[in-house]
C-alpha cells in the first residue's frame, strides 16, 4: 500500500498521497552544480520522472542505470525554479568518482547527505534525507517501532535503516560496511532471492 523513493525522501500511499516529501530547490542544485563542475564531474538533477542533465564536459553514465527516465539536457542557466528536485547524481567511472568524493568541501557533507549506491554512482540527497528517515516516517503512521521493522540492504545508502530497523539483514553481496552493522548476514546474494530468504526465516517463520 506504500512506497519509499529516493532514498526516503518520499514517502507516499500508492494512490499517490504523499505523507512526507523533502526536496532541494534550484539553489541547492547549483551549489552542488559548481562543486561537482569545479571537480571534473557530470550531475543529473531528478524531478519527479524527470532527469535535468546539466550540461558538462564529463559525460554522465546515469542514463546506463535508468534508461527509461525521461533524460533532458540543460544548461545551469536554464534550470527551473519553479519545480523542486528530490534528489541529485553524479555517475562517472568509479576510480575517477573516488579520487573526486575526497576532495568535496567538508560544508557540503554538513549540508547534505552525500554516499555512493553503487560503484560508480553516488547520490546527492537533502540534509537528514536517507532511508532510515523514510521508513521511520511510515512506521509512525502505521503505529510501529523499529524493534517490528526488517530491512535488507546491499549498499551504503542501505546503512542507516539497517542500523535503525530493529532487523537489519545483509545480503551476502553487501559492502563491508553493511555487513558490520547488520543484525544478519544473508548467506546467499540478493540476485539469489536474498530477501526471499530473510522473508521465510524470519517473518513467515515467525508467524507461524
Amino acid at each position: 500500500e506504500y512506497t519509499i523513493t529516493f532514498n526516503g525522501g518520499l514517502v507516499q500511499k500508492n494512490t499517490g498521497e504523499i505523507i512526507a516529501k523533502t526536496v532541494f530547490s534550484r539553489d541547492d542544485v547549483v551549489r552542488i552544480y559548481e562543486e561537482t563542475e569545479a571537480l571534473g564531474l557530470p550531475l543529473d538533477a531528478i524531478s519527479e520522472g524527470d532527469v535535468y542533465t546539466l550540461v558538462s564536459d564529463q559525460e554522465s553514465l546515469y542514463p546506463l542505470y535508468n534508461p527509461y527516465l525521461n533524460f533532458i539536457p540543460v544548461s545551469i542557466e536554464d534550470l527551473s525554479s519553479q519545480i523542486s528536485y528530490n534528489k541529485c547524481v553524479t555517475a562517472v567511472d568509479q576510480d575517477f568518482l573516488d579520487a573526486a568524493i575526497k576532495q568535496i568541501r567538508p560544508d557540503l557533507f554538513q549540508d547534505y547527505e552525500i554516499f555512493k549506491s553503487r560503484e560508480m554512482l553516488l547520490e546527492w540527497c537533502p540534509k537528514n534525507v536517507h532511508k532510515a528517515t523514510g521508513l521511520e516516517a511510515l512506521a509512525a503512521i502505521l503505529g510501529l517501532t523499529s524493534d517490528q521493522v526488517m530491512a535488507c540492504g546491499d549498499e551504503a545508502n542501505d546503512l542507516s535503516m539497517i542500523q535503525w530497523a530493529g532487523l537489519g539483514v545483509a545480503m551476502g553481496n553487501a559492502v563491508p560496511a553493511v555487513k558490520e552493522v547488520a543484525a544478519l548476514v544473508a548467506p546467499v546474494t540478493n540476485d539469489q532471492d536474498a530477501v526471499a530468504w530473510a522473508i521465510e526465516n524470519y517473518v513467515l517463520k515467525e508467524s507461524e
